[in-house]
């Protein structure tokens, strides 16, 4: 008796092991999916409010809950102006770029040597053409800092951004190294949006900055951990 209920009990304490196993992957799973994930950011694309280096928590429901087989939300929200949103161009599937939401159907905008025209209004409060950054404000009245770094971008034409889609560009306002505005900025369908930054979790600068030393924690950018994105 004595070893058969051993058995029993160590078949009992495998399965409870098991479910909670079980359940907690589930969860994770869940939470990844449809909640929160994590992305670290390795470009220099949202400066200054998103570092190289940031780890960035993004909301995942922001705009609805994304289905994992399709592309379809429920509960679907809009964009808003100035949202910082982590998403995939059309043309380049399966790799993720974070960019600023500057545009919404209907409006007509464009980027002028840095600054963006938005409606015909000049949105971008640059008083010197020497600057290096600027103050820029949305129709939301969302304001942050803007930065020019040669080649500076400038979009080919004005543009009138159709429905379910957004215009984005980055906070630095610089042509990337291979000359495609499209990595820089452009129209993004709803549908590409993976979801929204909320705040940075955790920061660590490169190991080639020569203000910190070599080990991994003295990397570690303590103030800007939890520093909300805006």
């Amino acid at each position: 008796m004595t070893r058969k209920r051993a058995q029993r009990e160590a078949r009992k304490i495998f399965r409870d092991y098991s479910l909670a196993i079980c359940g907690s992957v589930l969860v994770a799973l869940f939470i990844r999916f449809f909640l929160i994930e994590a992305y670290r950011m390795p470009s220099r694309a949202m400066q200054p409010a998103v570092e190289p280096g940031d780890t960035l928590f993004v909301s995942k429901f922001a705009y609805g809950f994304r289905l994992p087989w399709n592309s379809s939300r429920l509960k679907a929200k809009n964009p808003n102006y100035g949202d910082v949103v982590v998403l995939e161009f059309p043309e380049e599937l399966g790799r993720d770029y974070i960019k600023r939401v500057l545009a919404l159907p209907g409006d007509t905008v464009s980027i002028e040597k840095g600054a963006l025209i938005l409606n015909g209004r000049k949105q971008t409060d640059i008083r010197n053409l020497n600057d290096l950054c600027a103050t820029e404000t949305l129709p939301s009245h969302t304001s942050y800092t803007v930065c020019f770094d040669p080649p500076i971008l400038t979009t080919e034409k004005t543009i009138t951004v159709p429905a379910n889609q957004v215009f984005v560009a980055g906070d630095l306002r610089s042509m990337p190294a291979d000359g495609r505005r499209l990595r820089a900025a452009g129209l993004v369908p709803y549908s590409s949006l993976r979801g929204r930054a909320e705040f940075v979790w955790l920061s660590i600068q490169s190991p080639g900055n020569p203000n910190t030393g070599g080990d991994w924690f003295s990397r570690i950018r303590f103030n800007r951990i939890f520093k909300k994105i805006q």
